[in-house]
Formats: C-alpha cells, sequence, structure tokens
C-alpha cells in the first residue's frame, strides 16, 4: 500500500480521477472519519491511500497510519512548514 500526498485541490481532484479511471482501489483519508481511519482501510483493503498535508498534521489520522504496513510514500511536491519554532543557538 503507498501513501501519496498532494499539495493541492486540483492534484488531488486528478488522482482520485486517475485511481477510478485505472480501476485502483484508493481510500482519500479526507474522506473518512478519523476515528474509523483504521477500520476503513483494513475493510477495503485499498492499493493506495491519497491525503492532503493538512490531513497528516491530525493525530489520529497519524495513529491510523501506523497500524498499516505502507509500502512507500510519496510526496507531490508538498510545501513542508516547520511547525516549531527553531531553538536559539
Amino acid at each position: 500500500m503507498a501513501l501519496v500526498i498532494s499539495p493541492t485541490i486540483v492534484i488531488d481532484q486528478q488522482m482520485q480521477q486517475l485511481m477510478a479511471a485505472w480501476g485502483t482501489k484508493f481510500v482519500h483519508l479526507g474522506n473518512v472519519e478519523p476515528e474509523s481511519l483504521a477500520a476503513v482501510i483494513r475493510r477495503e483493503k485499498p492499493h493506495i491511500l491519497l491525503s492532503s498535508i493538512e490531513r497528516l498534521q491530525d493525530k489520529r489520522v497519524l495513529s491510523a497510519l501506523l497500524t498499516v504496513k505502507l509500502s512507500y510514500v510519496s510526496v507531490e511536491e508538498a510545501q513542508v512548514n516547520s511547525c516549531h519554532q527553531p531553538k536559539s543557538l
């Protein structure tokens, strides 16, 4: 199973359309309540998990992802901003 992180809504929508057109089983993390995410992944057995970077900031989503085996993670040109202030030297 792969986790694909998209930076924009447009790319996210394109990925969903491609997965549907190719007949590839996927779960979009934004369409599932965090509390039921692990159960949905186990039930659906998707090949790909799609997510925005913002969705991955939810600790409940991260906890659910820790329960599944990911073969790889693809970050589609997402910009990553630090959530913490750097310590002064």
